[in-house]
């Protein structure tokens, strides 16, 4: 789904997909089969110059991109997630998180705290992640360590079932209750829209963009990256607390290069008045 204002006429106009009961009339509202053909259009109305807007806004609402998927049977059950949007709908329900990130620390002790019934966190690794914020890292160890949060390390989800899931750890199978699984296994960047606009790719570890840290700007002129994929594969290198600067360097970077078009112009415009004068004393003086 796209959406932009103009809020000089306070119209909207939005992409998206599926049908929209639409209520309001200062809104216009476009449908279309696939991802493919919603940004297809979005981008030829944007390549029209008058339609181009001062300031773009993105957020992920529901669906991460791409998550990287677990493969187990059970998986395609509704009760298994990959985003995390509140607490109140796992009141009192056995939780089951998988993965050590940022994501699945967070889900976890807001779950915990929001009077979910159990919490059990299932982990590849021998630890919680190295990568976790240092202000949440000790809640969670020692929410562990208490056992108000349970973890299994070193293991992973054989099967998910209706009621309960089926884990393989160190200490052999084990089969516990469960209401939902929270997947927090991340996500991988959608790299098709990046590759059509021109966007290099590195061939590092992470396929990071290519981009400047200190302008935000890519490889192509007016394109700019913000947050999680700036980091490529490498999706908990950057988080809300330390890209807020990221929008900042976008914003002055192009306020510099309109200042500095606009110095261009004014320039032109005091050498053409000068030539001007200079052909009016000639020919007319």
């Amino acid at each position: 789904l796209i959406s932009i204002q103009d809020y000089n006429t306070k119209q909207i106009r939005t992409w998206g997909q599926g049908e929209f009961n639409n209520k309001q009339d200062n809104v216009i509202y476009k449908s279309f089969n696939s991802e493919y053909e919603l940004l297809n259009a979005f981008i030829n109305w944007w390549m029209i110059e008058e339609n181009t807007p001062e300031v773009i806004t993105g957020w992920n609402i529901e669906l991460y991109d791409i998550p990287y998927l677990l493969n187990i049977p059970g998986e395609e059950l509704s009760k298994v997630l990959h985003y995390y949007n509140e607490s109140h709908p796992y009141y009192k329900m056995n939780i089951a998180i998988v993965g050590a990130g940022n994501s699945a620390v967070d889900v976890a002790l807001d779950t915990y705290r929001k009077g979910a019934k159990s919490v059990t966190m299932i982990i590849r690794e021998k630890e919680i992640g190295t990568n976790i914020k240092y202000w949440v890292r000790p809640d969670i160890v020692n929410r562990i360590e208490s056992g108000e949060i349970k973890a299994h390390y070193e293991s992973e989800i054989k099967e998910i079932k209706d009621k309960s899931i089926v884990i393989k750890s160190p200490k052999g199978i084990t089969e516990i209750d469960n209401d939902f699984v929270l997947a927090m296994t991340g996500y991988q960047p959608n790299y098709d829209i990046l590759q059509k606009l021109g966007v290099i790719i590195n061939t590092d570890k992470f396929k990071t963009p290519e981009y400047n840290e200190k302008t935000m700007e890519t490889n192509v002129n007016g394109v700019y990256l913000a947050g999680v994929i700036c980091g490529g594969l490498k999706t908990n290198k950057w988080f809300i607390e330390n890209s807020r600067d990221h929008s900042e360097k976008i914003i002055q970077h192009i306020l510099k290069i309109r200042f500095f078009f606009l110095r261009l112009v004014l320039v032109s415009l005091q050498n053409l008045h000068s030539v001007a004068e200079k052909y009016i004393l000639k020919h007319f003086l």
